[in-house]
């Protein structure tokens, strides 16, 4: 439909609309400021195409209306200007187009002027250049969408995160990797679940029904399109006469999907981003859970739940079977023994809450479809997860198996560094979604943000919640980092961020005086205090002080803490045979090997006063 006609200079809008019936809604396009004489030239053909109505204008423009009857109406691929395809036709009155299918190969296009048939596709490497080199921000997010949802396989997504690897800093990074994540999980899940669940799964990161509104890179506007409902102006009625014998009939299947659709367009989807505020609540509570006599208060009943639902969704979910993604991942880079805990709770509180969410519109399903239901989703979940880091990898020049560079106190190259941020903006959009993130991964990110970042720089990251300390990260560091004054104090600095039990791991494994000064302060306090729990000294994963940091190991074993009588500093001598009279009352906990002992104790603290005072004692205060 065209604009007025008041002149041949004056500008026009051009319009079009699309009944779909399957949703009783109206598409509305308008795209104006179009010059009159351009406008009655343009000609506008429609071809189904799939999900999609293709409006085509050889030349001109090119829109994918998505239109899919599983979905709401959303992201259309609007593509203006330069670009679009042409057709080269004689005709004066433009190309007349009509399609038609074959068995083979599907939609194809026949162009009167010049006799000739095309066949309609998507060009995977033709969608990915429209990617990179558009600059409307909805079409890049539409074309994620397609290839997320409506592509039949993963290798038009790969090629889209090979874009954005091209321009990490972009602002929409994230946003794109957040509708990859929430697409591929509702793809992966479509492939096994009946249509009565499907409507209340969440398939697009972005509110549908609003419309789109495209300018181009000078602000001016290329297209608006809204929708208007039309259910109450149709009525599926039919006369005797037109009704056909057969039992399908077009209209009564017509009516009853549209009541159907009505009834579910009141049931609201998931929302997985809905559970930060339930998750925030459970870290806070086991944070405090922890914080009682250092770890050992009861757990409450919530994190109990979610824990268990955390465990039966881990271990009891089946093999996710392979679908649009083509081969799984083997994400070499990430160590899958590696358990957190605080991911736990992710998946647990998923599982927990979906499996009410389909309980309460579904609710002659049972509690135990619907938890399995549940439990499948968050496997889809956590194996986007892994194939989209895959891709970040690959994209980047990393082999399919390789690994990151063993020793944490390297500095990481540029490729690395690029790798970071890119893991950084995937991170972003996993936490906006409350996305499970795969074992390993925190370690791995910790690690990329040590080698990549300016200590200030990476200390700040840990302090903001965005890099976490491991057990495997600060195993690494306490071992692949030397003992020279900036690799000391960067060691101080991740220890004192550690809570109690880790620092003191950390500070068993670190050779060093400060280490020894404090594990001997700390160690000489307890047995002082008579009976207080030390708790660090029986931790099974400690290596003995007594082999790491003894000058004298040689000795023999059998002389356990048995203290030298002829030791020249009696102030020491005294202090240590006060330490041996109250040692044996002191709680074992349990075990017969003991990491910090009076013989230690005794050396470090010679050592110690050496070190400070040398061999002049006089200025020393007993």
């Amino acid at each position: 439909m065209y604009g007025e006609d008041i002149g041949e200079y004056d500008v026009v809008d051009i319009e079009y609309s699309v009944f779909m019936l399957h949703r009783a809604t109206v598409l509305h396009c308008c795209m104006p400021g179009f010059a009159r004489l351009e406008a009655v030239s343009i000609k506008l053909h429609f071809f189904p195409f799939n999900d999609y109505i293709l409006v085509f204008s050889p030349g001109h423009l090119l829109h994918l209306l998505n239109v899919a009857a599983e979905f709401e109406p959303c992201h259309h691929i609007v593509w203006h200007g330069q670009g679009v395809p042409d057709l080269p036709s004689a005709s004066t009155d433009g190309p007349s187009l009509t399609t038609f299918l074959r068995e083979r190969t599907g939609l194809c296009v026949y162009d009167c002027g010049q006799d000739v048939a095309y066949r309609v596709s998507v060009s995977k490497d033709g969608l990915a250049d429209v990617f990179a080199e558009c600059y409307l921000p909805s079409t890049r997010l539409a074309i994620m969408h397609y290839a997320a949802v409506h592509h039949k396989d993963s290798s038009l997504s790969k090629l889209l995160v090979s874009k954005m690897c091209n321009d990490i800093g972009s602002p929409e990074v994230s946003g794109l990797l957040t509708e990859f994540l929430v697409g591929t999980t509702y793809n992966a899940m479509r492939r096994q679940l009946d249509m009565r669940i499907l409507p209340l799964l969440q398939f697009t990161s972005t509110e549908t029904g609003r419309g789109q509104l495209e300018k181009n890179e000078k602000g001016q506007q290329l297209a608006r399109i809204t929708y208007n409902s039309m259910r109450d102006f149709v009525q599926m009625k039919y006369s005797k006469v037109d009704k056909p014998q057969s039992d399908g009939n077009f209209w009564e299947h017509l009516r009853y999907n549209l009541q159907k659709q009505s009834i579910a367009d009141m049931w609201p989807r998931f929302n997985t981003a809905s559970l930060q505020q339930h998750i925030t609540a459970a870290n806070l509570e086991a944070a405090l859970a922890e914080d009682q006599v250092e770890g050992r208060g009861r757990s409450s009943s919530l994190l109990k739940r979610i824990s268990d639902s955390a465990r039966r969704a881990i271990s009891g979910s089946s093999t996710p079977r392979k679908g649009s993604l083509g081969g799984y991942a083997v994400l070499t880079f990430l160590n899958p023994a590696e358990r957190d805990l605080e991911q736990d709770r992710v998946v647990g509180m998923t599982v927990e809450h979906l499996t009410d969410h389909l309980s309460r519109y579904l609710p002659r399903e049972t509690r135990v479809k619907v938890f399995n239901v549940a439990r499948e989703f968050v496997s889809c979940q956590l194996q986007q997860a892994k194939q989209l880091l895959q891709f970040i990898w690959i994209s980047l020049g990393f082999p399919h198996d390789g690994y990151l560079t063993s020793n944490v106190g390297e500095p990481g190259v540029q490729a690395e560094s690029e790798l970071f941020h890119m893991t950084e903006r995937f991170y972003m959009a996993a936490q906006e979604l409350c996305f499970p993130l795969p074992n390993g991964f925190k370690t791995f990110f910790t690690t990329l943000g040590f080698r990549c970042l300016d200590s200030h720089v990476f200390l700040q990251y840990v302090d903001r919640g965005v890099l976490h300390f491991t057990d495997d990260f600060r195993d690494m560091v306490m071992e692949d980092l030397g003992d020279d004054r900036d690799s000391s104090e960067m060691k101080l600095n991740i220890v004192s961020r550690l809570p109690k039990r880790q620092a003191l791991t950390g500070l068993q494994q670190w050779n060093h005086p400060i280490s020894t000064r404090f594990l001997s302060k700390q160690y000489v306090s307890g047995l002082l205090l008579e009976g207080e729990d030390l708790g660090w000294a029986s931790q099974p994963r400690r290596v003995s002080l007594t082999d790491s940091y003894s000058t004298s190991s040689s000795q023999d074993s059998s002389e356990e803490d048995s203290v030298d009588a002829h030791v020249h500093f009696p102030p020491l001598a005294t202090l240590m045979k006060l330490l041996q009279m109250k040692e044996p009352n002191t709680k074992r906990h349990g075990r017969s090997g003991r990491y910090v002992d009076l013989k230690f104790v005794e050396q470090s603290a010679l050592q110690q006063t050496k070190q400070e005072y040398g061999t002049n004692l006089s200025n020393v205060s007993f």
